[in-house]
């Protein structure tokens, strides 16, 4: 395995990077895997100030550890997807399927994800809402669930990077080439 090390990762990955306090950054690499693209890693390219071997710290090897695999519990998707990502998953409902409803199912709503879906409990999940000068909130699953009135409200939703493929035709961009089904109602 070999560790490359640069530069600009203090300031892409900000503090997280500092997790790894000395050791291997991969990972950090399996989750934000948006970064492993041609196009960034050109960018970063320029930043490379050197590589690591395996063997070549002295008593480094113990710092070559298995990388854990942090999308391995993703839940299962819907086969027509147009998928752009599949680590973040990242998806779009395909145009034939849009016009089937007058509300996209959740089956097929569209997917932007940047990091592993979590893997929690319902019994540790906690919704928390703070504001300024209020004092903060906490509710529960069940909370959310029998505290409240159910409200239903129709709304459509699209993803900052839609049609990002059809911007590029005019400047450089980067990130996943969203098309332009993540719109859904």
């Amino acid at each position: 395995m070999i560790i490359i090390i640069h530069l600009y990762l203090l300031c892409l990955l900000g503090e997280k990077i500092l997790l790894a306090a000395g050791g291997p950054i991969e990972p950090f690499w399996s989750i934000y895997t948006i970064h492993k693209t041609k196009e960034v890693r050109e960018i970063l390219d320029s930043f490379l100030i050197g590589k690591i071997k395996k063997g070549d710290i002295k008593g480094g090897d113990e710092l070559m550890f298995d990388i854990p695999k942090p999308y391995k519990d993703e839940p299962v998707r819907h086969p027509a997807f147009v998928i752009n990502s599949l680590a973040p998953f990242d998806a779009e409902t395909p145009p034939e399927l849009l016009m089937d409803n007058d509300k996209t199912p959740n089956n097929i709503f569209y997917v932007r994800n940047h990091l592993p879906v979590p893997t929690i409990t319902k019994e540790e999940y906690k919704l928390y809402i703070n504001a300024s000068g209020k004092k903060g909130l906490e509710f529960s699953f069940e909370d959310l669930k029998n505290k409240f009135k159910k409200t239903t409200i129709v709304a459509t939703l699209q993803c900052a990077g839609n049609r990002r493929a059809e911007m590029g035709k005019h400047r450089k961009i980067y990130g996943a080439p969203g098309k332009t089904m993540e719109l859904n109602c």
